[in-house]
């Protein structure tokens, strides 16, 4: 696993500090076909009065695309400018919260969705186990990460020596299987993992261990606990 973690954005409200000044220019995001294709991957085509839960939410692009879907929707982001800019997509379903110590109840929704988030973590280990801990037994929690061994940064590093960056203060890459280690260990069941890549050509010309990300589509093991 590469990683790099700047000693300034060691503590939570560090953390918030430095989101809140990245997000007040302009809320990163993808697009809306993006969303559409996380849902779509996970089978999460109709809500059906289920609810879902996306933390590390940002300005509410994923919920907005779940509530369409008949999701009863909930977000949570450690920043306060992206709590505000959700609040205009997603409405007072959206709520300040570190995500290493979510103020929800156990087994609480149906899917919990983290998407481009967990590798920023300063504790990832913990915010996996609250993923498992606030999803339903046999609930669906999607988790994108990014994939150290992804060619363009493979090619970044042979032409220019220069490693793998998303230009954030906490940032790690890890490969398929250093991330399933981690989401298994913190009590996930990984159901299927599926590549993404910013250009469909990729796929053909890159094997897969090659891709951009990995979604992991995975589930809490129903363990007894309600």
């Amino acid at each position: 696993m590469l990683e790099r973690l700047d000693p300034a954005v060691s503590s939570p409200t560090a953390l918030r500090e430095y989101y809140d000044a990245r997000h007040a220019p302009r809320m990163v995001r993808e697009s809306d076909r993006f969303y559409r294709w996380v849902l779509d991957e996970a089978g999460l085509a109709e809500g059906s009065n289920r609810t879902l839960l996306d933390i590390g939410c940002g300005g509410g692009y994923l919920l907005r695309e779940a509530y369409g879907r008949g999701f009863g929707v909930t977000g949570c982001d450690i920043s306060i400018v992206a709590v505000k800019t959700a609040r205009s997509i997603a409405g007072p379903v959206v709520v300040g919260a570190d995500a290493e110590r979510l103020p929800f109840p156990d087994s609480a929704f149906d899917v919990v969705a983290n998407i481009g988030n967990l590798e920023h973590f300063l504790n990832m280990p913990a915010g996996a186990r609250e993923m498992a801990r606030v999803a339903k037994p046999d609930g669906t929690v999607l988790v994108l990460v990014p994939n150290s061994m992804y060619s363009g940064d493979i090619w970044r590093f042979i032409t220019r020596g220069e490693l793998p960056t998303h230009n954030q203060a906490v940032e790690r890459f890890a490969s398929e299987k250093e991330w399933r280690r981690l989401l298994e260990g913190e009590g996930l069941s990984i159901g299927k993992v599926t590549r993404y890549d910013k250009f469909k050509a990729w796929k053909k010309i890159f094997p897969r261990r090659y891709a951009y990300c990995f979604l992991f589509i995975c589930s809490r093991p129903n363990d007894g606990r309600k």
